[in-house]
């Protein structure tokens, strides 16, 4: 096996070096147990990954990371305070298909002059045009040896889908989300297309909960008919905003199936530090009346902490009810955004009520979510599929079943009786 070692400097900031290994590798089939990448708990550092088309053969891969996760000490040959971060990821054709076309391992150092900076660099990778590939990625602190498992999909097949967009703040600086408030400005990178004028589309958003687990009803299809359209050439210095609550697409062809996606869920998203955010996901746990009665108050904080309260007896119960809730609310929309928010989403819901699962399997388009030991006949199975829509592959659809009823109406009564529900793992 060759492998080319690449040496990047990158002044004031860090070192970076890269060990890329150029031939494929043929592993064993197996079944990986992924469900550390849901858990935020799981590991102590938490890296944000992204691509980005840049050429018929050449992607990149870009990293955000804080270096306040990271440990820092003196163990170096100059005695600094330093921190060492080394990622390394795969490219394969898809999930279940284990030759992978390309691989490397980066290292980077950190100097503790810069903790305080959000780290972010990239990774040139070999992508083919044409393809659609699946990324695993690795991110070890090598002094600590916390590690964070990440999967990424990489679409090549057209010029027009949104990984050929880069977004850039009024710095400069890449942004990584797609999550965006109005006042966020940006400006677009289309390196492959190299166009400047776009083709807005602007829907309102969709915020229907997901039916129960059990729920045997035909789900309605979405009527994905723009609530309005218009056309933005794009000016050295002007920044585009997304002014409106919603879900844009924009392309560079009229005509294109595909385009860049964003989304603006509010201002504080994936948080929930307004009323109605906060009182929103209490749909899971509330009736139809319930939730009504709620939502008619002026004062809805009041009511919302009212409901606590009453469910745990005592205000500690409460707080803990409430922290566990709403931070699960927050992950889930950081997880699992689509075109709504991801709480509304089918693996939203079930990752609120049950928390995170103790095994999940992946394939290209399937989660296996598996709540207790997998071997039980006590155990739950929660299947989800990938589903086809304009604005998102990040959107599951939940095979749902009648038999998961009784544990859904036991978790949603474990909560309204003020304990937090979790499965026993």
């Amino acid at each position: 096996m060759n492998f080319t070692r690449i040496i990047f400097s990158l002044a004031l900031v860090l070192s970076v070096f890269v060990l890329v290994e150029c031939s494929t590798y043929q592993e064993g089939a197996k079944l990986k147990n992924v469900a550390n990448t849901y858990n935020p708990s799981s590991t102590s550092i938490h890296p944000v990954f992204k691509v980005y088309h840049v050429s018929d053969s050449v992607s990149n891969l870009f990293l955000r990371i804080n270096p306040k996760e990271l440990l820092f000490n003196t163990a170096n040959p100059e005695k600094e305070e330093k921190a060492r971060l080394k990622i390394h990821y795969k490219v394969f054709d898809s999930f279940e298909q284990h030759n992978y076309i390309d691989s490397a391992t980066v290292e980077f150092t950190f100097n503790a002059a810069h903790i305080d900076k959000d780290f972010t660099s990239y990774i040139p990778m070999k992508m083919p045009a044409g393809g659609y590939y699946s990324m695993e990625i690795t991110s070890t602190d090598e002094l600590k040896t916390g590690k964070h498992l990440s999967y990424l999909l990489a679409d090549k097949r057209e010029q027009t889908s949104e990984q050929n967009f880069q977004l850039v703040d009024k710095e400069g600086k890449v942004i990584m989300a797609n999550t965006l408030n109005k006042q966020t400005g940006f400006a677009i990178e289309n390196i492959r297309s190299g166009v400047q004028e776009y083709y807005v589309s602007w829907y309102k958003p969709h915020d229907d909960s997901p039916l129960p687990p059990f729920s045997i009803a035909k789900i309605r299809e979405k009527n994905w008919v723009p609530d309005s359209t218009w056309t933005w050439k794009a000016k050295a210095g002007q920044l585009f905003h997304l002014e409106k609550e919603g879900i844009y697409q924009i392309k560079t062809d009229s005509l294109a199936a595909k385009g860049l996606n964003l989304f603006n869920f509010g201002d504080f998203y994936p948080e929930t530090r307004t009323p109605t955010s906060l009182l929103k996901p209490l749909r899971y746990l509330l009736s139809s009346k319930e939730y009504r009665k709620l939502e008619g108050f002026e004062n809805k904080k009041a009511a919302i902490d009212s409901f606590w309260l009453s469910s745990s007896g005592n205000i500690n119960r409460s707080k803990e009810l409430i922290r566990v809730y709403y931070s699960r609310i927050h992950f889930a929309n950081t997880y699992f955004t689509s075109y709504t928010e991801g709480w509304l989403t089918d693996r939203g819901m079930i990752y609120t009520i049950y928390g995170p699962p103790k095994t999940i399997y992946k394939s290209d388009h399937v989660e296996r979510w598996i709540y207790g030991e997998t071997r039980n006949l006590s155990s739950m199975d929660f299947y989800f599929e990938r589903a086809k829509n304009p604005f998102s592959n990040n959107h599951f659809i939940l095979n749902r079943q009648e038999v998961f009823k009784g544990s859904w109406y036991q978790a949603v009564d474990t909560w309204r009786n003020g304990r937090v529900y979790s499965v026993l793992n």
